[in-house]
């Protein structure tokens, strides 16, 4: 970790106003911001289980998720290429048909299931880079949706999907049909 004075004296970055209590992660293509308390290195140690085939298991949770979002590949330490977007109905279908790690029963996570990922303490991605070490900030689908979401004029849909943007971790809806955006799945962990 970097200390947020250090980092904005040998930054080309300019920041307006950057809280005294974080400190910021080299990421290469864009930098985590996390509370200075935040201890992510033993994170990964305590309650999760790396099955060291692209996948994990939250041993608070119970669920089994995969470490790359879809459209990545798994290769050991990393990810490889960009997370693909898909409309919400066919995420659910490519769920249905995954087969990946050895297992078949994948799914697109509950927005409660999904929002147990976001790591509260960080931002930019609101994820734990240790246990997703290509994490993918944009909007990710769940599977929660409502059939009577309020029409406001600016979003006009009948349906609406929930969803997470890792890039702070806040929940959001969207139109399933028109939209597009990332996914990542998860599984009931075996017994």
């Amino acid at each position: 970790m970097l200390n947020i004075k250090n980092f904005l004296k040998a930054s080309a970055l300019v920041v307006l106003m950057v809280p005294s209590a974080w400190a910021v992660e080299d990421l290469g293509a864009y930098q985590q911001f996390c509370k200075i308390d935040y201890n992510a290195k033993n994170e990964k140690k305590t309650h999760f289980i790396d099955h060291d085939n692209g996948s994990i298991t939250d041993k608070r949770t119970g669920l089994t998720w995969q470490v790359c979002a879809l459209g990545q590949n798994w290769a050991g330490n990393d990810c490889e290429f960009n997370p693909s977007e898909h409309t919400w109905i066919d995420a659910m279908e490519i769920a249905e048909q995954a087969q990946l790690s050895g297992s078949d029963n994948w799914r697109l996570p509950s927005i409660k299931e999904l929002m147990s990922i976001v790591e509260f303490q960080c931002s930019f991605p609101a994820m734990n880079k240790k246990v997703f070490p290509d994490p993918d900030i944009w909007f990710h689908w769940s599977s929660t949706y409502n059939t009577n979401f309020v029409k406001t004029g600016e979003q006009d849909f009948d349906v609406a999907v929930m969803g997470i943007d890792f890039n702070a971790g806040k929940v959001q809806w969207t139109d399933p049909l028109t939209s597009e955006a990332r996914v990542r799945l998860v599984r009931d962990a075996d017994k």
